[in-house]
């Protein structure tokens, strides 16, 4: 899956997977990572999430990284915030009060750039990419951050026989095996979706599950 799909996504609108609202799942497990005000939470392939804003407003620090310039500068245009803009090695880096946004490719993303951060939220970020792209992006996200960095990860189960992603099915196994020696994985909860999205309802699907798992670096 190149870049070009996901930047093609985004001119066309096709953003299905963009909530307009604050992820449920974030509010009531997020406290389960334990932080204090002021740590910095980072959020990979964060698009325009108003996740994001929510982080903020309980006091951390954000840094996310996201590959569309169209949906970086959508985020700050909807929210009505000012960003200043700057480049950072390859990346462009558009900054606001307690947040900081890369855009660019996340697999160039060094430790060194991003910084050090006391988490990692990842809500759409591992379940956009296809099989051959998952065990990469696990391992650089292991290589950006230090042991005992917690993470909350939100992931999806449904029968892909039915309807291939993106947002991609990576079931609790999955989940295991590719974390499975960097991170101590934790699933916290797996509920029925309440309200199937309709591109899911178009292609049979009747059941979607969604998983929230609690990881810590080793």
């Amino acid at each position: 899956m190149r870049s070009n799909f996901w930047h093609n996504r985004w001119e066309r609108n096709e953003i299905g997977f963009h909530q307009s609202g604050i992820n449920p799942f974030l509010i009531r497990f997020f406290p389960t990572l334990d932080l204090s005000e002021g740590d910095k939470v980072f959020a990979p392939l964060c698009g325009k999430s108003r996740d994001l804003l929510w982080l903020i407003e309980q006091g951390y620090e954000v840094v996310g990284i996201e590959l569309s310039e169209q949906a970086v500068r959508a985020f700050f245009h909807e929210n009505e915030i000012e960003p200043k803009v700057e480049t950072c090695g390859p990346f462009l880096c558009f900054r606001a009060e307690h947040l900081r946004l890369f855009c660019g490719d996340y697999f160039k993303l060094t430790a060194k750039v991003l910084g050090p951060v006391t988490a990692v939220y990842d809500r759409a970020a591992l379940v956009a990419l296809p099989p051959e792209m998952r065990r990469d992006y696990v391992r650089h996200l292991a290589d950006l951050v230090v042991i005992e960095t917690a993470m909350l990860v939100i992931s999806y189960t449904y029968d892909q026989s039915l309807m291939d992603g993106p947002p991609f099915a990576v079931p609790q196994q999955e989940m295991v095996a590719l974390f499975s020696g960097l991170f101590e994985v934790e699933l916290l909860v797996r509920e029925a979706t309440g309200e199937i999205p309709p591109r899911f309802r178009a292609s049979g699907l009747t059941e979607v599950s969604e998983e929230v798992y609690r990881l810590v670096r080793l």
